[in-house]
């Protein structure tokens, strides 16, 4: 029951996304990050979604796709959630399930919960490069996420009240595990 009624809560929170602002450190909604020593994502938010910009460095040709996934440190709700300037521009990962999910061309935003608690929220924005290669993301979905922290994001509920959630942006492919068991 209380999952039915915090997706229903919930459903409208991504609608509103576009209106509200980043409430991490960066004056001008713009971050860069560098996600392997050869790549840099710039990152400036606009119309509810951060939009990246790949700029690679002419003397390699190591992209951030292919950045191994023991350089990311798996962390915990509690962890991000307590202390996310710890994690801010720092290669991390996290595995949840897909409460809601708002697409575009431009990528898909993304509430993610971890250990079926909805009081444990991340929001994830995933670039469209970084979509998982099985299609699109969706509700229910099980997904492992690798990226960065930053900082975290405030959103309207439906209730009419704001939520702020920790931010991870991805810098590599999603894995989408398809439907967690514990949606059935």
């Amino acid at each position: 029951m209380k999952k039915g009624l915090v997706l229903g809560a919930c459903m409208i929170t991504l609608l509103t996304l576009s209106g509200c602002g980043n409430s991490s450190s960066a004056d001008d909604k713009s971050s860069s990050s560098s996600t392997s020593s050869k790549e840099k994502k710039s990152y400036l938010w606009d119309d509810g979604y951060y939009h990246s910009t790949k700029q690679k460095d002419s003397s390699s040709s190591e992209s951030s796709s292919e950045k191994d996934v023991s350089e990311y440190q798996g962390v915990s709700y509690d962890q991000i959630a307590r202390t996310p300037d710890d994690f801010e521009y720092k290669s991390i990962t996290v595995t949840g399930q897909v409460m809601q999910v708002q697409n575009s061309d431009d990528g898909t935003i993304v509430l993610l919960w971890q250990n079926d608690d909805s009081d444990s929220l991340v929001m994830v924005n995933v670039d469209s490069d970084d979509m998982p290669t099985n299609g699109n993301i969706l509700e229910d979905d099980e997904l492992t996420i690798y990226g960065y922290g930053a900082g975290t994001q405030k959103y309207d509920t439906a209730s009419g009240s704001s939520n702020e959630v920790p931010l991870i942006i991805t810098d590599k492919v999603v894995v989408d595990n398809g439907k967690s068991e514990s949606a059935y």
